[in-house]
C-alpha cells in the first residue's frame, strides 16, 4: 500500500464522517425543536446524492418535475390556510415561482455539461425544498394527531 492509496482512504473517511456528523447534528436539532424523531431526513441527503448523479447524465429535469408537483400540491394546500393578498403572493413565490426558477435553471445550466462545484449547488437546490413542501403537505396535518399516530 502505497501513500496515495492512504490519502484516497483518509480522504473518504472524512468525507463519509463528515456527512455521518451533518446528519447525526440535523436530527438532534430536528429532535430538540419538536421531540419527533424525523426518519426521512436521511431520504434527503440520498435524494441530494441522486439528483446530483441526474444532473451529471442529463436527467436533472426529474428532480425538477418532482420539485414542481410538491410546489403545486404546497400551494394548493395553503391557498386555504392564506388570509390577504400579501401572504398569496408569498405563498406562490415560495411555492410556484422558485420550482419555476429552478427549472430554468435546469434547462440552462444542466446541458452544458458545468462543474462539480456547480452541480452540486443544483443538486442542493433542486433537493433543499422538497423539506418544506413536504412538510405542508404530509407533516402539517399531523401537528394534533394521537401519540399513536404520530409513532406509526
Amino acid at each position: 500500500m502505497d501513500s496515495s492509496i492512504v490519502l484516497i482512504l483518509v480522504q473518504d473517511g472524512v468525507v463519509n464522517g463528515a456527512v455521518y456528523a451533518l446528519l447525526a447534528l440535523s436530527l438532534v436539532l430536528v429532535f430538540a425543536v419538536t421531540r419527533v424523531i424525523l426518519i426521512p431526513q436521511g431520504e434527503f441527503v440520498a435524494f441530494a446524492a441522486l439528483t446530483y448523479a441526474a444532473i451529471g447524465e442529463g436527467h436533472a429535469w426529474l428532480s425538477a418535475a418532482l420539485l414542481s408537483a410538491l410546489g403545486l400540491g404546497a400551494f394548493l394546500r395553503g391557498v386555504w390556510s392564506v388570509r390577504g393578498a400579501r401572504a398569496l403572493l408569498w405563498l406562490a413565490a415560495e411555492t410556484i415561482a422558485l420550482p419555476a426558477l429552478l427549472w430554468l435553471a435546469v434547462l440552462l445550466v444542466v446541458p452544458q455539461n458545468p462543474g462539480v462545484a456547480v452541480q452540486a449547488l443544483l443538486a442542493v437546490a433542486l433537493t433543499a425544498p422538497l423539506s418544506p413542501y413536504l412538510y405542508r403537505l404530509a407533516f402539517q396535518g399531523l401537528a394534533q394527531a394521537s401519540v399513536l399516530v404520530l409513532l406509526i
